[in-house]
């Protein structure tokens, strides 16, 4: 593994690590939005979709079992598939993200469109997993 693989994956747990930060008991609410910052730049720096699903699938397995610990309570055995579940959702946006990324580029542009982009896609799957 190269060392910017690893700063990678160092990126993405620091974002599951902020993100947890987010929820109680700490409630640093102010952390939300930054703490995707990491997230989102190691996928830029990423080569491609399969290794930004690999990091976001890293920000879950980080974020998950600390703000939601209290599953274990509710689900017993089966809390480990679901914070594996809940983390392919992080990986299924950020792959999506990776690919945006490439179809616009990175000229001004297409950063103005991939920021905009961001947060809609982030904000819309995030809307349909809850349905689910």
């Amino acid at each position: 593994m190269s060392r910017n693989t690893r700063i990678n994956f160092a990126l993405a747990a620091s974002s599951g690590l902020l993100l947890a930060a987010v929820f109680a008991p700490l409630r640093l609410w102010a952390l939300a939005w930054p703490a995707l910052l990491p997230l989102f730049y190691a996928v830029l720096r990423s080569n491609n979709a399969g290794t930004a699903a690999l990091l976001g699938f890293t920000t879950g397995i980080f974020f998950y079992p600390l703000s939601l610990n209290w599953m274990s309570t509710v689900t017993g055995n089966l809390t480990v598939p679901f914070y594996c579940v809940f983390s392919l959702w992080i990986a299924l946006q950020t792959a999506l993200l990776r690919r945006l990324w490439d179809f616009l580029g990175s000229g001004a542009a297409g950063q103005i469109a991939w920021t905009a982009l961001a947060g809609i896609t982030w904000a819309g799957i995030e809307y349909f997993s809850s349905e689910l």
